[in-house]
């Protein structure tokens, strides 16, 4: 007869999981030197986004990634788009898409119109832990959009990864972070995910209990 295995209890797995946060976050690379001027305006626009951030996936909980700019992936590893890109490297997972795979991919040289996304009629659906929200992107200060690829993975027994439209969305005033808008295609509705930076180290311990707390409501199954 195996022994039973003791529980892990819930400040140990916060802790664990704030270290593998810690572990698995990657420096941000400096732009080569033969980077053009057009992209160095554009990295010193967009700096402020780098780091960690945290959001709410849905039903999924909060999620924690890595926010970085970089040239030097190859466009097969970021949904075929080249140049200065910003991407979205989960550091805390789900089942569909777990962590250390990318979130998401926005092309920094490919600004997209504002009145194209605005001519698209369908409702803007947020999901926070209070419930799904209806967005008006005209409400907010948009400082600027940008053409992008969303990963997204319908089975999660089965790994078997998709690219689908997205807009990374960047706001000027008071407001921080930034916003993934998925196009849902073939939906009668398109949903918004809002970020927030994680600026000093009680962010971090806080997320981490987040984090933890939503994977034990998962596994409870009281989400999802």
């Amino acid at each position: 007869m195996n022994p039973q295995k003791p529980k892990q209890c819930h400040w140990c797995r916060v802790r664990s999981l704030q270290l593998g946060l810690y572990q698995r976050v990657q420096p941000q690379q400096p732009l080569h030197a033969s980077v053009s001027m057009e992209s160095r305006a554009v990295f010193q626009r967009m700096e402020h986004l780098c780091g960690l951030s945290m959001a709410q996936y849905g039903g999924h909980g909060l999620e924690v990634i890595q926010v970085f700019m970089t040239q030097d992936m190859a466009p097969e590893e970021t949904a075929g788009i080249g140049g200065l890109r910003l991407v979205g490297l989960k550091l805390t997972g789900d089942p569909n898409v777990p962590a250390t795979k990318l979130s998401f991919v926005a092309a920094l040289t490919e600004p997209d119109d504002p009145e194209g996304v605005l001519a698209d009629l369908r409702p803007i659906i947020a999901f926070p832990s209070t419930g799904p929200a209806v967005v008006n992107l005209q409400d907010r200060e948009v400082a600027g959009l940008f053409l992008g690829k969303g990963q997204i993975n319908r089975d999660p027994d089965v790994w078997a990864p998709e690219w689908v439209d997205v807009r990374l969305i960047t706001y000027s005033g008071q407001r921080k972070g930034f916003s993934i808008l998925w196009h849902d295609m073939g939906e009668f509705w398109r949903h918004i995910i809002d970020f927030a930076p994680l600026e000093s180290p009680d962010a971090w311990a806080g997320a981490a209990w987040a984090v933890a707390e939503a994977k034990a409501a998962r596994s409870a199954g009281r989400v999802g």
